[in-house]
């Protein structure tokens, strides 16, 4: 019996191997969703399912069928292996039917997915598509459209903010299409240029903007008045014309340092706008005088109206006078504009610019005298102090042209305009004076110079201010240019300090606080005045 078993058992082994025999990857039908269901025969355990034994050849049809659809081939006449069971010894054999399926085709979606594309479509990695735009006509929107910034010779500020290429009149952005009209750069010093940083924050290409920052090193004109402090010989009268002029006559105006700036920006290839702004540090003149008339004699001279004669005001006299005198000139100046360019042409090497725009000029100009007089017989102790303040104020509009050479990394910048408008005119007098022997002593709403004509004036006055200047620079980098130029810019009309004193004095009007006489009078006087000096730049584009 116990032979039997073991004779049975291998028998339904064999029996089982035989069967599993047939099952193969090919063996599959495919449903009428386009499913993949695999086809086995198990003869002896008909309760369990085909996956059971066969989930690894179910998985690798269905990975197969993909794989076909992805290609896009048809599955044709897939034809179902019968496979003919065995029956058991212990019960009958089981049959799977079949069936067979029409062939799919893949989805018309997935044609389309997969299709192949032309050499047309391939683009390099970080391309841009070009789109024809402009303001004013043409132009491209792109970094890298024909004539934009990759040009050789790009100039500063280079590409388009709504059309960076070639337009209609030949120019592109700052220059001609394709060259420089500012900066020679196909010396390869510009390379190709391309939207990012902080350009490409604000959507700018690389050549849109431009920042000019330049030290000043300026001189102005000497400004007239009246000799205001003399000295002579120890023991004479500091009186005109043997005395020698010590303050006035002429203010020196040397030499001011200042900052000037001018940013803008291109809106379209040749329409930019752009601000400037400019101001130098005080240009002062100032003397200070001591003494008791040992070393020398010192005084204020003025014309005495009573006696129609030179005179003086007494500050050091040997044996007589001590005390002191000082006196200080300050002119103050700075300058704001706004404007717009238009190309008008360009060459391969040059461009010309017209330039428009609001002009606004700030030039205060003052001088104050202080002097204290002591007597020695009897400690008299007389203080008189003047102020002369004018100030003028410009608005008006401005016109000119910039014109740009370059060969290869080297440029020459000539700018010339005239700013015409309305000035403003201020003069302020003022004085004030104290008389002391023993005492408080008194005090009086009049100096030496300012006495009847003290008071505050106001005027307008048509004026223009032509300007010019010129620069030679160099490109150190495709962004980065030096240069070093000089300016010369001159003020037509102007009220200054020094042209609103009147020297002629009555002396019995002295410290008193009125009525005054007829002199000094005021009367409203102008006069020009220049500047002109060193500009060291840097101009950044971006």
């Amino acid at each position: 019996m116990k032979m039997n078993f073991r004779g049975m058992t291998l028998a339904a082994l064999l029996l089982s191997a035989s069967q599993t025999a047939y099952a193969d990857d090919s063996q599959v039908e495919y449903d009428g969703d386009g499913t993949v269901t695999p086809v086995a025969f198990v003869g002896d355990m008909p309760s369990q399912s085909e996956d059971a034994y066969f989930a690894a050849d179910a998985n690798e049809a269905s990975r197969l069928q993909r794989m076909r659809q992805a290609k896009n081939v048809s599955t044709a006449n897939h034809q179902v292996v019968r496979a003919t069971s065995r029956p058991a010894a212990s019960r009958p054999a089981t049959t799977v039917a079949t069936r067979t399926v029409a062939p799919q085709v893949a989805p018309q979606t997935r044609q389309v997915q997969y299709a192949p594309i032309s050499a047309m479509q391939l683009q390099p990695a970080g391309h841009q598509q070009v789109q024809q735009v402009g303001l004013f006509g043409g132009g491209y929107s792109a970094c890298d459209a024909p004539g934009g910034c990759d040009m050789p010779g790009c100039d500063s500020p280079g590409c388009s903010l709504f059309g960076g290429g070639q337009i209609g009149s030949g120019f592109s952005r700052g220059g001609c299409s394709g060259s420089s009209c500012d900066g020679g750069c196909d010396s390869g010093n510009c390379g190709s240029s391309s939207c990012g940083g902080l350009a490409g924050l604000f959507g700018l290409c690389s050549r849109d903007g431009w920042a000019r920052h330049e030290a000043l090193l300026w001189f102005v004109q000497d400004r007239k008045s009246p000799s205001l402090i003399t000295t002579s010989a120890p023991g004479t009268l500091p009186e005109l014309p043997n005395a020698t002029t010590r303050f006035g006559g002429e203010i020196n105006g040397d030499m001011s340092f200042g900052y000037r700036g001018d940013m803008g920006v291109y809106l379209t290839d040749n329409v930019g706008v752009g601000g400037r702004l400019w101001w130098l540090d005080d240009n002062e003149d100032s003397l200070s005088l001591s003494g008791n008339g040992s070393d020398q004699s010192i005084g204020r001279p003025f014309f005495d109206t009573t006696t129609n004669d030179e005179n003086s005001l007494l500050v050091a006299l040997q044996n007589n006078f001590a005390g002191s005198v000082s006196a200080i000139s300050k002119l103050e100046m700075m300058a704001a504009e706004g404007y717009a360019r238009i190309n008008l042409g360009c060459t391969k090497s040059c461009q010309l610019d017209l330039i428009g725009g609001y002009s606004y000029f700030s030039v205060d100009d003052s001088l104050r005298i202080t002097s204290t007089s002591i007597q020695n017989s009897n400690g008299r102790t007389r203080t008189y102090s003047d102020l002369f303040d004018t100030e003028n104020t410009m608005h008006g509009g401005q016109i000119g042209f910039e014109a740009v050479v370059s060969n290869g990394r080297w440029f020459a910048r000539s700018l010339t305009k005239v700013h015409l408008g309305n000035m403003n005119q201020m003069i302020r007098i003022a004085g004030t004076s104290t008389d002391r022997t023993v005492g408080p002593g008194t005090s009086a709403n009049s100096g030496f110079l300012a006495l009847g004509n003290q008071g505050t004036w106001e005027r307008d006055e048509f004026t223009f201010v032509p300007e010019m200047n010129f620069k030679l620079g160099y490109r150190f980098r495709k962004h980065v240019e030096m240069s070093v130029g000089y300016t010369f810019l001159m003020f037509d009309s102007l009220a200054l300090a020094g042209d609103q004193i009147d020297r002629n004095i009555d002396p019995s009007s002295l410290n008193t606080s009125g009525p005054h006489g007829t002199r000094p009078a005021f009367d409203f006087n102008d006069s020009s005045l220049w500047l002109q000096g060193l500009d060291l730049g840097m101009a950044i584009t971006f």
